[in-house]
């Protein structure tokens, strides 16, 4: 199954080179034939590797403090007096991750739970 499809790669990447002027067609040789096979593996190497980056949703622990102490001087600050509740919050992309939001510490807040989920992807 591989011979036939090799055959069938080799002579396309021929044909397309020599459409445009580049190289001459490639010859029966098998020194000629590995060297396109080489190239075309590169190829397909080059093109997998650059549509696999994928973004990481995973928000850094210098965000996660940086936006906690943020959180806690902004509530300090309006509640001198206040109690803060434990496992109701949240942290949340100011501009939605969704939508090209980064992980950086100035775009990460700390939400309650309940104003996060009904904020969704939205920016506010």
């Amino acid at each position: 199954m591989l011979k036939p499809l090799k055959s069938l790669t080799l002579a396309y990447l021929g044909t397309c080179a020599c459409v445009f002027g580049q190289v001459r067609r490639p010859s029966a040789s098998g020194s000629d034939q590995n060297l396109w096979l080489i190239i075309l593996v590169v190829l397909v190497i080059v093109l997998l590797s650059a549509k696999s980056k994928k973004r990481s949703r995973y928000i850094p622990v210098k965000s996660k403090r940086l936006a906690t102490a943020k959180f806690h001087q902004e509530f300090y600050r309006k509640n001198p007096n206040g109690k803060i509740r434990k496992g109701g919050f949240e942290f949340d992309h100011k501009h939605p991750f969704s939508k090209g939001g980064s992980n950086d510490p100035d775009n990460i807040q700390v939400l309650p739970k309940r104003e996060n989920r009904r904020k969704g992807n939205k920016t506010p």
